[in-house]
């Protein structure tokens, strides 16, 4: 299996799902690098982000395409956190074999992963078994997957408005992306509904509402900064 996701939390989320269902892991960060792994070894299924810098999920699927003959094609899953209407139906028109809408679930991959029948799953059922309550596991994962959201925090802000203030909107997009699908992993209702309501009207190209969301997004980092008593940048004008 391989797991393409530029953000680091993403990642471990997949990675220990996959995991616990048995399954044996590779990462890759970009597009560029997933094709870079199909090339040294070939892949029974890829979970794919879509909106990567360099090579974006889609344009890397189309890539992965060429490299594999039809007998030995991977099934590729989007994974976004684009929950808008239509987008499902796009990516599988694009290419894809399926797709998840982030957060995703263990039942979600274990779905996928009837599709593997690899010997190891076998061979390593008895380890996934002894890692003990699921739901501790679970409770376990989450609390990883914040902190790291925590100590990435400053860093996602500061690109998030330095993309603005350089009226970069397709990086600002990006930047909001990547936020938006740590925050719905890491279960954090408001800070992903600050995000997806600046995508929203970044999509829409509303001077007034990416204004009005770049406002509401910054404060509700803050917040999150404030409750976790993490230092804070200080107070600077957004524009």
């Amino acid at each position: 299996m391989l797991v393409v996701d530029d953000n680091a939390i993403n990642r471990k989320l997949v990675r220990s799902i996959m995991a616990q269902q048995g399954a044996w892991v590779d990462e890759a960060c970009d597009g560029f690098e997933a094709l870079a792994r199909c090339r040294e070894r070939n892949y029974d299924i890829i979970f794919m982000d879509i909106v990567m810098p360099g090579l974006g999920g889609k344009e890397a699927a189309q890539r992965i395409h060429e490299l594999y003959p039809r007998e030995r094609m991977p099934k590729i899953v989007a994974l976004t956190a684009n929950a808008m209407p239509g987008e499902r139906e796009r990516l599988l028109a694009g290419g894809m074999d399926g797709c998840l809408i982030k957060p995703i679930t263990e039942e979600q991959v274990a779905d996928w992963l009837s599709f593997w029948r690899a010997d190891p799953y076998e061979a390593n059922n008895q380890a996934v078994t002894s890692y003990g309550d699921p739901a501790a596991r679970g409770d376990l994962l989450e609390a990883e997957l914040k902190q790291m959201l925590r100590v990435e925090l400053p860093e996602h802000r500061r690109r998030i408005r330095n993309a603005y203030r350089s009226d970069d909107m397709a990086r600002l997009r990006e930047q909001v992306h990547r936020l938006h699908g740590a925050a719905s992993i890491c279960r954090l209702p408001p800070l992903q509904g600050a995000c997806r309501n600046l995508e929203e009207a970044l999509i829409k190209g509303k001077r007034h509402a990416i204004i009005g969301g770049m406002k509401r997004l910054l404060a509700e980092i803050d917040q999150q900064l404030d409750s976790d008593r993490q230092p804070r940048p200080p107070p600077t004008r957004m524009i």
